[in-house]
């Protein structure tokens, strides 16, 4: 099971590919930061379900349980948080709060966690950007790599709950899917009408 970044460009003009590779860096060191929270959010659900044997069904369960507050997802600041349980999985729908009071936009992340037994867990997930609701909420870029347009960020990593045990016992819980999970993580974009992604890199060993 490998944990992975995935962008999606949905839309590209001709550009040397130096400028490509650094405007990609860019997007790719904000969507590591982006799923940072993510990752303390997701870990939290995932541990609580290695502890009790259910995933938590509301956002007090989620944030209210000691992990909540292990993982750091406690401090998290969100203005939205929706969470649906079932019996082997948990969707997590969040805002988080922006960090300027001045941004008039927001963004959106839904998110499922899968039990994969063993103490593993999958985390599949999708990052859009949104005018603020007072604006009409209309649909934005996530980001802007030289001339990709890409629209959302999204794809799968893994948590490992033996891992993340270890990391909070020992004080040095971080949240990083490179850390928590069984493989490398990597990076991929694909552009539109490639037949395969043109470009791919393990960003962390």
């Amino acid at each position: 099971m490998k944990p992975l970044f995935l962008l999606a460009l949905i839309a590209a003009a001709p550009v040397s590919a130096q400028t490509n590779d650094a405007a990609l860096g860019q997007t790719a060191d904000l969507f590591a930061r982006d799923l940072a929270g993510l990752t303390r959010l997701a870990t939290a659900a995932a541990l609580v379900h290695e502890r009790t044997g259910a995933f938590p069904a509301t956002p007090f369960a989620l944030l209210g349980a000691p992990e909540g507050g292990q993982t750091g997802a406690r401090t998290f600041s969100l203005s939205e948080l929706v969470v649906s349980a079932a019996a082997d999985s948990v969707v997590l729908r969040y805002v988080p709060l922006p960090t300027s009071p001045y941004t008039r936009d927001d963004l959106v992340v839904t998110a499922s966690v899968t039990a994969d037994g063993a103490g593993r867990y999958t985390v599949r997930h999708e990052m859009r950007r949104r005018a603020d609701l007072d604006l009409g909420g209309r649909a934005l870029l996530y980001d802007r790599a030289g001339t990709y347009e890409i629209g959302k960020g999204f794809g799968d990593l893994c948590l490992d709950a033996a891992r993340a045990r270890e990391a909070i016992a020992a004080g040095r819980f971080t949240p990083d899917p490179a850390l928590l999970g069984p493989e490398p993580l990597t990076l991929r974009v694909h552009p539109p009408g490639a037949p395969a992604p043109v470009y791919y890199q393990t960003t962390r060993p």
